[in-house]
């Protein structure tokens, strides 16, 4: 059994990887492009992607995926581009709580959750509760914590939620269940 869990971790960090690689290299051919509003729009695509692959392969944490997430935030504010504003900061969000910087990561959660609440996104809303709880149970806030937490749990449906993994790089389900058994 430790063989196979090795195997699928090489596998998937392969594939990491290889995408780290081939967003970068598309990244790089955009340099070369003159700068419009279409030119933003494909970097930010491409940003959003490598996002998941950095975390995978550097570690949430990494100062690539804080500038990956930075600057596809940017782009976002630059072309009003909502509901990739909101990957965004979940991204930077991710990258700073993993970083011990939680009044930041909180501040994003609570940025984030504004945005889910005027959307009406239940998506959002499961995303903006887990960050939340995450954030506010390593500050002392014990009680906020749990209700964001128990929010965060009734929103989530692990196969209707399962591919967060992929594009946010975390299970919110998971990481809420992880947050609440601390709290």
């Amino acid at each position: 059994m430790a063989h196979l869990n090795q195997t699928l971790e090489a596998t998937r960090a392969g594939r990491g990887l290889d995408a780290m690689h081939h967003l970068g290299a598309a990244l790089g051919l955009l340099d070369r492009l003159p700068d419009t509003p279409a030119r933003a729009s494909r970097e930010l695509m491409l940003l959003l992607s490598l996002g998941p692959a950095l975390m995978d392969v550097r570690g949430y944490g990494a100062p690539e995926v804080g500038a990956t997430y930075t600057r596809a935030r940017q782009l976002c504010e630059q072309l009003g581009e909502t509901s990739q504003l909101f990957a965004a900061l979940l991204g930077l969000r991710i990258h700073n709580v993993s970083r011990a910087q939680y009044a930041v990561g909180r501040e994003l959660g609570e940025r984030m959750l504004h945005m889910a609440q005027q959307a009406q996104d239940a998506d959002w809303l499961l995303e903006a509760h887990g960050a939340l709880g995450a954030c506010m149970f390593p500050q002392g806030e014990l009680g906020a914590a749990a209700a964001h937490l128990k929010q965060a749990l009734a929103l989530y449906d692990p196969e209707r939620h399962q591919a967060h993994v992929f594009a946010h790089g975390v299970d919110p389900g998971i990481r809420a269940l992880n947050s609440r058994s601390k709290a």
